[in-house]
């Protein structure tokens, strides 16, 4: 979801504008997928520096409760310090003001980005540009677009980068590995990742090959944003309508629809994956966890 910096944006009973210090959330997700609440955080109203990040939805909810009203929005009116925070949201356009003792709270789930900045979004299959979310649909600047399915994932695998007419595990295929999962079988294997992962405390993840979610799903539950990526399109539909608060696409792990450095962590659990793209998509300081099968991991 890009983000874009408002030379003046109408917040506020009063009707008054705020000049150069508002960011705010381009494009509105469905009802059912989450959504990103966008604080600004004011460090010197005279000359509109500031910082800001993504919070989302859950996290959002959480804390207005605790969020004052803001009355006066002018520059000259604003209160000096970093703790005054303005949050802005689709739900909420007029914006509040966050007393100082949600600073911390916030904190912990806040991505910094700078005023020219974006949230982590796709990028184009076949040029590569990041691609824009309009309604139901993705699209690129050279006008290349693909479908949002009514189960809230995108399809990012073009026909000329398939390999066999329906790339990856049948529906046959995914349920049976599901209810495998769903036994318990490797839920060590799951735990122990998560909690590596809680260490690490990454802001956006990637899960490649991540089939039917059953370890993207662990893992959203650490990170501030999730991914999860397969070639198998039966299997990302199933984890689409189980998981939605999971950022879901169609795509190959060859040449994934991400933008460089877009990860602070990144999981491949006996997937395929090309050295490069995994390299690629990693930010300078990321992690990437890989699970690879032993010498008796499918002995029947």
């Amino acid at each position: 979801m890009a983000v874009k910096t408002g030379t003046a944006k109408k917040i506020g009973p009063d009707g008054k504008y705020i000049d150069k210090y508002v960011a705010y959330t381009a494009g509105v997700a469905p009802a059912s997928r989450p959504q990103f609440a966008l604080v600004v955080v004011m460090n010197d109203p005279s000359n509109g520096s500031y910082y800001g990040g993504a919070v989302s939805a859950p996290v959002f909810s959480q804390i207005m409760g605790d969020v004052l009203r803001l009355e006066n929005v002018m520059p000259d009116g604003m209160p000096q310090g970093a703790e005054n925070l303005i949050v802005m949201h689709d739900s909420h356009p007029q914006g509040r003001r966050c007393n100082s003792g949600l600073q911390g709270r916030i904190a912990l789930h806040f991505r910094p980005f700078s005023n020219t900045g974006a949230v982590m979004s796709y990028s184009c299959p076949l040029c590569h540009a990041p691609l824009s979310r309009s309604d139901n649909h993705y699209s690129c600047p050279q006008r290349h677009q693909f479908e949002l399915a009514k189960e809230g994932y995108v399809n990012l695998l073009p026909v000329q980068f398939k390999r066999s007419r329906d790339p990856g595990d049948s529906a046959e295929m995914m349920q049976a590995r599901r209810a495998f999962l769903d036994a318990g079988h490797y839920q060590p294997l799951r735990d122990a990742i998560a909690e590596r992962l809680r260490h690490y405390a990454p802001t956006d993840l990637l899960d490649i090959g991540c089939g039917e979610g059953y370890y993207t799903h662990a893992f959203a539950a650490i990170a501030s944003r999730s991914w999860g990526l397969d070639v198998s399109k039966p299997a990302i539909r199933a984890a689409a309508k189980r998981y939605p608060q999971v950022n879901f696409c169609v795509a190959s792990s060859q040449r994934l629809p991400f933008s460089d450095a877009s990860f602070d962590a990144v999981v491949r659990i006996y997937a395929p994956c090309n050295a490069e793209e995994l390299a690629r998509v990693v930010r300078p300081g990321g992690w990437v966890i890989t699970a690879t099968p032993g010498p008796v991991t499918y002995w029947s």
